[in-house]
């Protein structure tokens, strides 16, 4: 459902749609919640109203109910920029911080991997087709184009 607010507000204008209210802050329209429910579980709550928030605890992910549907809280932050196992110690990161432009690897808890603009990092020991190859230069071009 879009909602046409009022174009110009003034700060504290409030503006109601439907069951909802919304004040403008100055910055933008904010719902404004007369009552609502908190949650931590692994599965959605039953019955929920809007503004209600549910902590997926098996995920870490916090939702709010809007509009008869649980929506991320913060899915636009870093989280977009990490994929995860279930337990945490395995993941892709894309950038830990605002144009680092960096992509990490970890498994078990420890950075294995990186890649940067400057090229690709590996940590320990690399393998290329289960078989182990020298981590610098020439050698490790040479492997991954003659398998060796």
């Amino acid at each position: 459902m879009a909602i046409d607010f009022p174009d110009s507000p003034s700060a504290g204008q409030q503006y109601t749609v439907g069951d909802r209210t919304w004040t403008w802050n100055g910055d933008y329209w904010a719902l404004t919640l007369t009552s609502s429910t908190f949650t931590a579980s692994d599965d959605p709550p039953s019955g929920a109203s809007a503004g209600d928030i549910w902590f997926e605890s098996s995920t870490g992910k916090t939702y709010i109910r809007y509009d008869s549907y649980w929506i991320e809280i913060g899915a636009a932050s870093s989280y977009t920029d990490l994929i995860f196992d279930a337990d945490g110690d395995t993941s892709v990161q894309v950038e830990a911080s605002a144009d680092e432009d960096v992509i990490r690897f970890t498994t078990a808890g420890t950075e294995r991997a990186n890649i940067s603009a400057s090229g690709m990092n590996v940590a320990n020991s690399l393998s290329v087709d289960g078989a182990g190859v020298a981590t610098t230069g020439k050698a490790i071009a040479m492997a991954m184009v003659f398998g060796g």
